[in-house]
C-alpha cells in the first residue's frame, strides 16, 4: 500500500477517534521502514492522545520536527510538510508555531480546507476565538462537509464566547443540528457534542437521544458511551449507567486526555 493510501487510512482512524488503531498502523509502518513525515506525524498524534503514551509522544514530537525540518530543507515549497510540522508543534503546546506553519501552508495552497481548519485550532489555542471561527468558516466554505470545523465553531460559541453572545447555547446547538444535514463523516462527534450541550441544559431526554445516536453511528466511540453513562446517572439509573462507563473505558475514553 502506498504512503498516500496509508495516510488516508490513518486520517480516518484519527478523525473517528480510533487512536489505538491509528497507533497500531502508524507503528507498523514505522517498524517496516516507512519514515515519511506523515507517518511521524500520525505516530506522534496517537501517542500524545493516549494518556499512557503521552510522555513518549512528546519525545516523538521533537524527533518528528527534526525529520520534517530536514525534508523542508529539500523542498521549501511543500505545503503538506508545513501542515504536518504545524500539527506536530501543537502537541508541544506551541500554538504560535503551529499558526505560523499553517499560514505558510495556506500561502502555498489556499484551497485546502484542512490548513484553514488547523489554523483555526491554533487560533483557538491562542484564545483568539474570532479568528479561529473565521478560519473554521473558510474551511467549511472549501469543504461544506468538514464536520470538525462545525464542531469547533459550536463549542467555541457554547463554552468560550463571552456571556453577552445572545442565545449562545441555542446558536451552538443549531450549528450542530444543521451540520448533521450536510455532513457524512464523523457525525458521531456532532451527536456527542449535542448530547453534552443538552445535558448542560438539563434536558436529559435529548441528551440521551444524541448519546444513543453517537453509539449507533460509531459503536467504538468511547465518548458516546460516556455521555450515555452521565445522562443515565443524572436520571437516577446508576445500575444501568455502569455498563456504559465500562464500555466507554473499553473504547479508550478513560485513556484519552
Amino acid at each position: 500500500m502506498e504512503t498516500y493510501d496509508i495516510a488516508k487510512k490513518l486520517e480516518h482512524f484519527n478523525n473517528n477517534g480510533l487512536y489505538k488503531e491509528e497507533l497500531k498502523l502508524a507503528r507498523k509502518e514505522f517498524v517496516n521502514g516507512n519514515k515519511h513525515p506523515c507517518i511521524w506525524c500520525f505516530l506522534t498524534d496517537a501517542c500524545c492522545t493516549i494518556k499512557k503514551y503521552k510522555k513518549r509522544g512528546k519525545i516523538l514530537a521533537n524527533k518528528a520536527l527534526e525529520v520534517i525540518n530536514t525534508e523542508l530543507e529539500k523542498d521549501k515549497d511543500n505545503a503538506e510538510y508545513y501542515y504536518e510540522r504545524g500539527c506536530t508543534k501543537s502537541w508541544l503546546d506551541d500554538w504560535q508555531g503551529e499558526l505560523q506553519d499553517q499560514l505558510k501552508a495556506i500561502e502555498l495552497d489556499s484551497n485546502n480546507a484542512k490548513y484553514y481548519y488547523r489554523a483555526g485550532i491554533a487560533y483557538r489555542g491562542l484564545k483568539k476565538y474570532s479568528k479561529a471561527i473565521m478560519n473554521f468558516n473558510i474551511a467549511i466554505k472549501l469543504d461544506s462537509k468538514c464536520t470538525e470545523a462545525y464542531y469547533e465553531i459550536a463549542t467555541i460559541i457554547f463554552a468560550e464566547e463571552p456571556t453577552y453572545f445572545d442565545n449562545k447555547q441555542k446558536k451552538a446547538m443549531n450549528i450542530l443540528l444543521n451540520a448533521l444535514k450536510v455532513c457524512e463523516r464523523n457525525k458521531d462527534n456532532l451527536f456527542t457534542g449535542l448530547s453534552f450541550m443538552y445535558f448542560s441544559q438539563n434536558d436529559y431526554i435529548k441528551a440521551l437521544k444524541y448519546a444513543n445516536e453517537a453509539i449507533l453511528f460509531n459503536k467504538e466511540n468511547g465518548t458516546g458511551y460516556y455521555r450515555k453513562y452521565c445522562t443515565l446517572t443524572a436520571l437516577g439509573k446508576q445500575d444501568e449507567a455502569r455498563e456504559y462507563l465500562e464500555k466507554a473505558n473499553k473504547f479508550g475514553y478513560d485513556e484519552c486526555f
